[in-house]
């Protein structure tokens, strides 16, 4: 479809390994991976990814009305706009009940010259954000209403 590659919306964690995300053929899709948890769980791995042809974003989290997650992992994913777009390369809005997420070793490359967030990260605890790289992105991170923050180092280039 056009608004996204992979929607994830059951409970009971999952993995997201090796894929290639690009609708091809010059097509275009809103989110390339978005995670609409309905019941209350936790581990969700997403790793070894590439994401192009978005325009919202590439990762995108969110929780329904009354529902807990943690353990979420983002790591070592390649995420390339190759136009301009409305979203963020990783977007999380925990709304509070999210806890326990990591972001690792991503190469995010941006060439729209967007003036969002690399990553957003909105209502969230315990957080690790380390050596990721950055390329081109006008604001590297976000945090709004996140607590706990073990560390944010990042490397641009």
């Amino acid at each position: 479809t056009t608004e996204t590659m992979i929607r994830q919306e059951s409970s009971g964690g999952g993995k997201i390994v090796n894929n290639k995300m690009n609708p091809g053929f010059g097509g275009r899709i809103v989110n390339g991976l978005d995670i609409f948890i309905k019941g209350s769980t936790s581990d969700d791995v997403i790793s070894n990814n590439s994401f192009e042809g978005f325009t919202g974003s590439a990762i995108k989290f969110r929780l329904a009305d009354n529902k807990n997650f943690s353990k979420l992992q983002i790591f070592q994913n390649k995420i390339y706009t190759i136009s301009h777009i409305t979203g963020h390369a990783i977007d999380i809005n925990g709304r509070g009940r999210l806890t326990q997420v990591q972001i690792e070793d991503n190469m995010m490359n941006d060439n729209s010259f967007n003036a969002n967030s690399v990553v957003e990260v909105d209502s969230t605890s315990v957080i690790q954000v380390l050596g990721n790289q950055f390329v081109g992105w006008k604001i590297n991170l976000r945090m709004v209403a996140a607590t706990g923050v073990i560390d944010t180092l990042t490397t641009p280039h």
